[in-house]
């Protein structure tokens, strides 16, 4: 049977940390750890990630790695919950939510800035 966490694996190639990670799926940080636990054996308490979030997580890696950009637009949405319509509408919204950085999260200023997105 099938040992290895692929859950955890997508997470450790993205090279992001567990608070990105819940912002990025919107999931508390509870979840995102047991997920990151979690086993795909399901031996004890601990079991695999469910399916949904395995297509999440594997749609944000495919995000990242083909489209960076596209991949931090995502993460200044959820990060400040903003409807994709509303932003899609309004072209100068990117540009407005790089200049607020003290209201971000700190994890999300971290990657954008590690990213050159915004200035540290």
């Amino acid at each position: 049977m099938k040992e290895e966490n692929d859950f955890l694996k997508c997470f450790q190639e993205m090279e992001i940390s567990p608070a990105l990670l819940s912002v990025l799926t919107g999931c508390n940080r509870s979840t995102i750890h047991t997920y990151l636990q979690s086993s795909a054996s399901g031996k004890g308490n601990k079991r695999a990630a469910p399916a949904s979030a395995m297509a999440l997580i594997r749609l944000l890696q495919l995000v990242q790695k083909r489209s960076p950009e596209v991949f931090q637009e995502w993460l200044l949405l959820q990060d400040f919950q903003i409807a994709s319509e509303e932003y899609l509408d309004n072209t100068n919204y990117r540009d407005k939510l790089k200049l607020i950085t003290n209201k971000m999260n700190p994890s999300v200023k971290e990657y954008l800035e590690e990213c050159g997105v915004v200035k540290k």
